[in-house]
């Protein structure tokens, strides 16, 4: 009675180490999720961000070129 008590008993441990671990692999499963949001995420942003540089870019190119324009204008202006 006594060996089957103790079998019991190490069925019971075994059985609440392996829930244990089961929690243990779901937490970790979130946590990579939650890690390959937070990248996909960075990545959109990276993205957002060279959209936004290019935009600055062309918008200084249009104002030098709006600027020399403008130069062009006010010499041929004064020529005359």
């Amino acid at each position: 009675a006594t060996t089957a008590a103790t079998a019991a008993a190490a069925a019971t441990a075994a059985t609440a180490a392996t829930a244990a671990a089961t929690a243990a692999t779901a937490a970790a499963t979130t946590t990579a999720a939650t890690a390959a949001t937070a990248t996909a995420a960075t990545a959109t942003a990276t993205a957002a961000t060279a959209t936004a540089t290019t935009a600055t870019t062309a918008t200084a190119t249009a104002t030098a070129t709006a600027t020399a324009a403008t130069a062009t204008a006010t010499t041929a202006t004064t020529a005359t």
